[in-house]
């Protein structure tokens, strides 16, 4: 099979000019597109069919493509030597968009009942709560199905996941958690869990991940199995940092910090989520940045698992805007740690107005600015904050109004107070409606489509 080199070579066409950088040996061009961004190499492959095949070789757009891909947390799901050159384009689409902020889409829909004070994005499902009522809803976004929950005043959710929405509320010495499918709209299981004060819950597949936030007590680690309905108790925890887990291979893997020395004492454990053994031990120390503030952390953004890796954030107790990044790639069983000052070019916005922020992957973090009505986008992997001219306030928007009730004023222009999502989707919340932003080219759905959207009672402006 001959090289895309010796394929393009064969492309034949009359021109006046010699094109020297198409004749240029393998190596030499490899030096030269080193020194290119993507911006540079998606123009050249459109400058003739020879340098189209040239420039969508797996040589020359796989750097930027393997970037791309860490970037949404891809690199370990998707082998970059053998997908088609239309993946590549969207992955590589996807990850610049999420990166400036530049959506696919943005649709702007009011809220079929009343408005929600509480949010939560997941796998393309947006659940919300309605203000004064026992009803929490979630919305398909592929579908646009929506599927309604009545629960109890007390209760709140826990965690969300495509498959499972876990609600519950606490009393006294134990968390009284349901595990739902809204998939199927059925009530799965109750448990009674100790309760962790406060405490984290995180979806993995068919598995729920219960840890303590608090550093100063010993707390077990609980696995609750949803396909046996059986809650584990893994070992015991304190000053926890970060964890990960396995749910094919049924590992635990947990890390505590001891002590605030330069360099940081780490104790990691490796255990079985099965019956609760412990597999592995070993301390380490671990060499913080000089620029990583020395005061206690406060205030964890706790765990949150990207595939292979796991992310935890802790913001500085004196600066909120130092926050220290651990991850852990299990595929090497690697720790670093970065820290970043997200101030600039934010600091100012503080004293103005608010600042919401989500994490949408493991390196992407959006903050949206309420005094500017703009996204600051804080990426850990470059160790920067960029504030990019993208505005909320955008005519671009796609907006649906309500025909039965409309509002004498456009309610996307007004200010948001809450902000969700994901690597799929981002969401701006008001009083009024949500504000969603696409970033998959493959995922950029009609909301006429949605079934919750009748035709007769709402109108695109």
């Amino acid at each position: 099979m001959m090289s895309p080199f010796e394929a393009a070579s064969q492309v034949r066409f009359t021109t006046m000019y010699y094109d020297i950088v198409g004749s240029l040996p393998h190596e030499l061009l490899l030096c030269v597109v080193e020194h290119l961004d993507l911006k540079d190499i998606v123009r050249n492959q459109r400058v003739s069919k020879r340098w189209a095949a040239i420039f969508s070789c797996h040589a020359v757009i796989g750097p930027a493509l393997r970037e791309a891909l860490a970037c949404l947390d891809l690199d370990q799901e998707v082998d970059g030597t053998n997908i088609t050159f239309a993946d590549t384009r969207r992955y590589l689409g996807w990850g610049y968009s999420l990166q400036h902020a530049r959506p696919v889409k943005k649709i702007f829909l009011p809220w079929p009942e009343g408005s929600p004070d509480e949010f939560l994005c997941h796998s393309r499902r947006l659940c919300y709560r309605v203000s004064e009522s026992n009803e929490l809803v979630v919305l398909n976004l592929e579908s646009g199905e929506r599927s309604i929950w009545t629960v109890n005043e007390t209760d709140e959710w826990r965690s969300l996941s495509s498959r499972y929405l876990i609600v519950g509320n606490a009393k006294r010495r134990f968390d009284y958690v349901t595990a739902l499918d809204i998939s199927t709209n059925k009530t799965l299981f109750s448990q009674r869990i100790r309760r962790l004060c406060p405490s984290s819950y995180v979806i993995i597949e068919d598995m729920v991940v219960v840890a303590s936030l608090s550093s100063d007590k010993l707390e077990p680690i609980y696995i609750w199995d949803l396909r046996q309905n059986h809650v584990q108790g893994i070992g015991n925890f304190t000053n926890l940092s970060l964890y990960y887990m396995s749910a094919t291979e049924n590992v635990l893997v947990a890390f505590e910090s001891v002590g605030r020395d330069q360099p940081t004492k780490v104790q990691q454990t490796k255990w079985n989520t099965t019956n609760g053994q412990l597999l592995e031990k070993k301390v380490f120390h671990l060499q913080l940045p000089a620029d990583c503030p020395r005061r206690s952390f406060t205030d964890p953004n706790f765990c949150r698992i990207y595939n292979h890796k796991s992310v935890a954030c802790f913001v500085e107790s004196f600066d909120r805007f130092a926050v220290t990044c651990l991850e852990y790639d299990y595929t090497v069983d690697q720790l670093s740690v970065r820290c970043t000052n997200r101030a600039e070019p934010i600091r100012d916005s503080k004293r103005k107005g608010g600042i919401c922020f989500t994490r949408l992957t493991g390196s992407i973090e959006y903050r949206y600015l309420q005094s500017k009505c703009q996204v600051a986008v804080c990426d850990a992997a470059a160790g920067k904050v960029t504030l990019h001219p993208v505005q909320v306030k955008d005519d671009r928007i796609i907006r649906i109004r309500s025909l039965s009730n409309p509002t004498p004023y456009d309610p996307c222009y007004l200010s948001y107070f809450e902000t969700f999502g994901d690597r799929e989707v981002f969401g701006l919340a008001n009083h009024y409606g949500v504000q969603l932003w696409f970033f998959n080219p493959s995922f950029a759905p009609d909301p006429l489509d949605w079934k919750i959207w009748n035709a007769e009672e709402y109108e695109i402006l």
